[in-house]
């Protein structure tokens, strides 16, 4: 199944190792990095709702 993951390049959760980890465990896995912290969809609403508009279209 396609999967997007869109993360806070700014969240000091997120480290590299986690986004090989997510990787590894989809098929098919597109991530996006936004200018934001951990509450990515509260901090830049726009930009999730761009990036996840443009991935249901590809």
């Amino acid at each position: 199944m396609p999967s997007l993951y869109i993360y806070g390049n700014k969240d000091p959760v997120i480290i590299p190792a986690y986004l090989n980890h997510i990787e590894s465990c989809f098929r098919s896995v597109d991530v996006a990095s936004i200018d934001a912290g951990h509450f990515v969809n509260e901090e830049q609403p726009e930009e999730v709702a761009a990036r996840l508009s443009e991935w249901l279209d590809s």
